[in-house]
Formats: structure tokens, sequence, C-alpha cells
């Protein structure tokens, strides 16, 4: 999505990291997960030209491997983990899902190979993102 979302807004996205560590999830999202308990929960910001375009949030089970990979990533995209390693899998279809504001957004579980628990991946649309770019 970082690509895409650079490339759709003509110049290069940053990545700001809002906020992580362990975290509530909501029922849906714990389903998704197969967890019953508290999950790490990892909140970013993609601006292009320093407007926000996208707001993300990541999960995971508290206690999972993934947690380590998740904190190692810091401002970078979720994408350099995601991709760049092909163990990675999509474990679901994206679904739609709509933010306590109202904001579109989408939602998908990922899961790899070697790790028992997923990676839940939600991803909101700012205003901004769909407003033509003057850069």
């Amino acid at each position: 999505m970082t690509a895409a979302v650079a490339h759709h807004c003509r110049g290069q996205a940053t990545v700001t990291l809002l906020q992580e560590g362990v975290g509530q999830a909501q029922h849906w999202e714990r389903q998704r997960l197969n967890c019953a308990d508290d999950v790490f929960v990892r909140h970013i910001c993609l601006s292009v030209h320093g407007v926000p375009r996208l707001a993300a949030r990541s999960l995971t089970a508290n206690n999972s491997s993934v947690v380590g990979l998740m904190q190692g990533l810091g401002e970078q995209p979720l994408a350099q983990l995601l991709f760049s390693d092909p163990l990675w899998r999509r474990a679901a279809d994206v679904e739609p899902l709509r933010s306590a504001g109202g904001l579109p957004g989408r939602g998908v579980l990922w899961c790899h190979h070697n790790h028992a628990q997923g990676l839940l991946v939600e991803e909101f649309f700012l205003p901004a993102l769909l407003q033509p770019t003057t850069n």
C-alpha cells in the first residue's frame, strides 16, 4: 500500500509510528487472530508531501513471535516485513472496513509459514488520499 499511495500522490511516502505496544482488540479482531487476550498493536500514519493519507493498525497475539518482527520495523512500512519474506501469505480475502469515525478502509489477515499466529492489517483511507495532488 505504501508504494501505491506514494505513486498515486506523486511523492515519497513517509511512515510515522504513532503507537505500538500491548493493547485491546475488538471482538471481531480477536476472532480473526484466534486470540482471547490482549494483542500487540502498531498504529502508523502514512503521509506524502507532509499530508496524512492513510492510517493503519496492525495486530497480532501478544505472545506471538511476530511481535519481535513488528517491533523491529520502527518507521519502516509493514511491506518491508510482508513482502521481503515469501513465507508471508494472505490467509483471507480483503474485507471492507469502516472506522469508528466513518473512514472507509480494508482489512486482511496475513500468516507466516513458520509462525502459529497471524497478523491482522487494517488500513483506513484519509480524505486527503482522494483529493488531487498539486505537487
